[in-house]
């Protein structure tokens, strides 16, 4: 069953067993991202949801047969080890070979053990404990996906980060950053909508050299409370030689890695190893510049099917000096308890973060030795914390 219905509207009922999801999923472990689609199914078997992911999708060599099957009612399924970044998790990817009657649809997909994993994302946010029910709640999600906007044959707005509203019994909804709107197109309308969920609504309509169209935009000045992002997330930059945490930062949990990468860049590194999230044209220049090497992976762009077997190559070099950088974040969760916030207030909750990551310094303790003549900086980020 699709996602949406014929008239773009997310489906409002709740028996779907098997959907498309429309969200950009991506699995994390041992330092890389070894599994990233835009196709990826959500199974609905009544307990916590399971993404499954066509193989397509999944990177090379990520999964080595484990030796073994399983029978359930839905067929005989086996496992696979997950291997990636020098790590190995085993049984914990299957696929139902046989699929029971009733249950072909999940031949060929591929899902994996949620907890055996470092981290799940959906869009740009990361999710704990299991894969979200889209007909459970109304989601709003931060996106790194390209939106153009045309009315009457004129561009309206060009956003590289949206963000998605998924509400049942309505249509996807992209929302923009009226920075990436031409605002000097957009005139405001009398028309305004009240919604129980995302407050009061004020309409523009559209005029261009090419023609006029009625309140074909709308914004929430001030959304309900219920839709605010809550939370805060970590990023840190990390010493490649001796694994010590060298710099840190706390923003809003809906802050993106990448708006915060210069931050972590102290400007005597030898290199900057990074994942593809902070990548972008303006960044590997400020690199070179600085007499910086540049270490962050490449990823595919619109119209690429995929990247060249030589940036696929150095994608996994990088991954694999970066991996350790991911491992902190294990730790501070297992070691600190760093789940959650204990303060109110970003500075109050920075300052915490600041002393985890002491902690994390001093048990490395006398065997973590900085490198002479520089570093090589590795860029993490993703731990999200609650209050």
């Amino acid at each position: 069953m699709d996602y949406l219905d014929a008239q773009n509207r997310l489906v409002a009922a709740p028996e779907p067993l098997w959907i498309r999801s429309p969200k950009r999923v991506r699995v994390r472990f041992g330092g890389e991202t070894i599994a990233d689609s835009a196709e990826a199914r959500l199974f609905r078997p009544g307990g916590p949801p399971v993404y499954y992911f066509p193989r397509a999708d999944l990177t090379q060599d990520a999964l080595a047969p484990a030796g073994r099957t399983e029978s359930d009612a839905r067929g005989t399924k086996t496992r696979f080890d997950v291997r990636a970044g020098g790590r190995s998790a085993e049984g914990a990817a299957w696929e139902y070979a046989e699929p029971a009657d009733g249950f072909a649809f999940l031949k060929g997909m591929v899902a994996f053990e949620w907890s055996a994993m470092d981290g799940w994302f959906e869009e740009e946010e990361e999710v704990f404990v299991h894969a979200r029910d889209p007909f459970k709640r109304i989601e709003v999600l931060k996106s790194s996906r390209r939106v153009e906007v045309y009315a009457a044959g004129e561009k309206v707005a060009d956003s590289p980060a949206p963000t998605l509203l998924i509400e049942p019994g309505h249509p996807l909804r992209y929302y923009l950053p009226k920075t990436h709107a031409r605002m000097d197109l957009l005139r405001p309308s009398a028309t305004t909508s009240r919604c129980a969920y995302k407050g009061e609504a004020d309409y523009y309509s559209v005029r261009t050299p090419g023609g006029a169209v009625e309140d074909a935009a709308w914004s929430y000045k001030s959304p309900t409370p219920e839709k605010s992002h809550f939370g805060y997330k970590l990023h840190i930059g990390m010493d490649e030689g001796s694994g010590l945490i060298r710099g840190v930062e706390l923003t809003p949990a809906n802050v993106a890695d990448t708006d915060v990468a210069d931050a972590l860049i102290m400007g005597d590194e030898e290199a900057v190893y990074a994942d593809k999230a902070y990548e972008s044209k303006e960044r590997r220049k400020r690199l070179r510049s600085r007499g910086i090497n540049d270490r962050i992976m490449h990823r595919s762009h619109k119209n690429q099917a995929e990247l060249p077997h030589w940036q696929r190559r150095r994608n996994a070099l990088v991954s694999k000096v970066r991996a350790p950088v991911e491992s902190v974040f294990g730790t501070l969760k297992r070691s600190y308890g760093y789940w959650r916030t204990r303060y109110m207030g970003l500075e109050k909750n920075a300052a915490e973060a600041v002393f985890k990551a002491l902690g994390c310094n001093l048990a490395a303790g006398g065997s973590a030795v900085r490198r002479a003549g520089g570093a090589s900086a590795c860029l993490g980020g993703g731990l999200s914390v609650g209050g």
